[in-house]
């Protein structure tokens, strides 16, 4: 048994001596592996929100490894507009709304690699507001009122709408006034706004015609882009409103007959009514002229007229003829004036010589 241990003390000395040198007093303890740290992706594999036609710009971040980094994409697609730099910057301007999934390789100066695979969603811009400029609440009759169609900031898609007139008379004989209407002649306007752009490209300078009845014109808007309506769920509703007022003369005639003459005037009444009208002759005499005021009740007359039919395709317009008998020299007759009324008020007074 003692042979056995001399044997031990003598195995351990050996391997003392391997491990353990008393000139350099180096021991196991001094010895360190060295360590190799892997490469990895820092960043998360959804990536922030990128908007349509809007700047965008995200850093990938590394750990591990040795630098300089380089960084590619080894599977997938980026979104169209959109690219990944060899310094990890993923930059550029979207042009496709979608959900991209693409592989990201990061590379070291070693050689080692990690990748990752990513999703990065393209979203559309918020919904732009459209506004009518140049409009106005009120307005006068067969006035033509120009107008635009402007968007609140550029949209990155072409924007189609419409622009819808209608209009709720406000007269004593209610009636609708075709006059009413847009510059191409009907009551829907069309427009469409490129991409990138705030106002329409226009043939025709966008206006509209207010008529001659009072009542109230209302504009609506609608509009879409690429088959989505981008309308807000309660849209603005441009009202102009057009107030009842007193008689409007924009023409007189005088016309001879066999018995004396007629007086022919043309003009407009926003109420659709008129009350009197009010003839003044000036008459040569041999003392000088003297004036003959005469007074025709012609409610009547108006009130039929405004009840037809067929005056629907004239709004308030109206041509109105007076005969008069004329009993002496005709030719004595220097002027007429005429003045109508309504529940409103009087027109100006217009004069038509002989």
């Amino acid at each position: 048994m003692k042979a056995v241990r001399a044997v031990a003390n003598v195995l351990s000395l050996a391997l003392l001596i391997v491990f353990w040198h008393p000139a350099c007093g180096l021991g196991l303890e001094g010895v360190q592996p060295s360590q190799t740290t892997l490469v990895n992706i820092s960043a998360r594999v959804v990536l922030p929100w990128a908007t349509l036609g809007t700047d965008y710009s995200y850093a990938f971040e590394a750990s591990g490894g040795v630098e300089p980094y380089t960084w590619t994409i080894s599977e997938g697609a980026l979104p169209p507009g959109l690219v990944l730099s060899s310094s990890g910057l993923l930059s550029g301007k979207p042009q496709e709304v979608g959900h991209y999934t693409f592989t990201v390789t990061l590379r070291d100066s070693t050689g080692a690699t990690a990748s990752k695979t990513f999703s990065l969603l393209v979203i559309l811009p918020p919904t732009p507001t459209i506004t009518l400029t140049g409009l106005k609440s009120t307005a006068n009759p067969a006035e033509q009122i120009d107008f635009d169609v402007e968007l609140s900031w550029p949209y990155p898609r072409e924007i189609t709408g419409s622009i819808t007139l209608s209009f709720t008379p406000n007269a004593v004989n209610e009636s609708d006034d075709p006059a009413i209407q847009f510059m191409n002649g009907d009551r829907t306007l069309r427009f469409t706004i490129p991409a990138g752009r705030t106002t329409p490209v226009w043939e025709i300078a966008p206006s509209l015609q207010t008529g001659t009845v009072a009542g109230n014109i209302k504009l609506k808007v609608k509009y879409s882009s690429d088959g989505t309506d981008l309308t807000p769920l309660f849209p603005l509703v441009y009202t102009i409103s057009i107030a009842q007022a007193a008689p409007v003369i924009t023409a007189v005639e005088v016309v001879r007959t066999s018995g004396g003459l007629e007086v022919i005037t043309t003009g407009y009444s926003t109420p659709r009514e008129v009350k009197s009208a009010t003839f003044e002759f000036t008459i040569k005499q041999a003392t000088g002229t003297n004036t003959i005021s005469v007074k025709v009740s012609v409610e009547s007359a108006f009130s039929t007229w405004y009840s037809s039919e067929d005056s629907a395709a004239y709004g308030s317009s109206f041509t109105y003829a007076q005969p008069f008998t004329i009993k002496g020299d005709l030719s004595s007759i220097e002027s007429v004036s005429i003045t109508l009324t309504n529940s409103t008020g009087s027109s100006e007074a217009t004069s038509v010589e002989f």
